[in-house]
């Protein structure tokens, strides 16, 4: 579960962070993120504090458990994805040209976490997929 709150704090402090400077945008974690919203970091901060709300919700209230943590996982991919493109190409979002193994150390958390997210919502307690 603490991955998930994790996840939540990360979502919240970067969706603030790109609805106050879009050149936040720019950096690897969340530039696939804004790329999927249109190129608009308004739009991609947005997202992340819905999706982050969801996940409180789903936090509090079990019956949401089942839909309401997909949502930020979705968001954890893309960045993941992101990151991963980052890596083969040896270069950061922001054009910034590194060794291959540099940016993958780099960028190992933001690679993980979806996995682990994906780990803690499927196999926590309270977690019933629908029929």
């Amino acid at each position: 579960m603490l991955i998930i709150l994790y996840a939540i704090v990360v979502h919240l402090i970067t969706g603030v962070v790109l609805i106050a400077d879009p050149d936040a945008g720019a950096s690897t974690g969340p530039s696939s993120v804004v790329q999927l919203f249109f190129d608009s970091s308004l739009l991609a901060g947005t997202a992340m504090l819905v999706a982050a709300g969801l996940a409180i919700g789903a936090h509090l209230y079990r019956p949401w458990r089942s839909w309401a943590y997909w949502p930020q996982q979705l968001l954890l991919v893309v960045a993941a994805i992101g990151a991963l493109v980052a890596v083969v190409m040896g270069t950061y979002a922001d054009g910034v040209a590194r060794p291959t193994l540099f940016i993958a150390t780099d960028q190992l958390p933001v690679m993980l976490m979806p996995i682990f997210h994906a780990f803690a919502i499927i196999f926590s307690r309270d977690y019933k997929p629908e029929a």
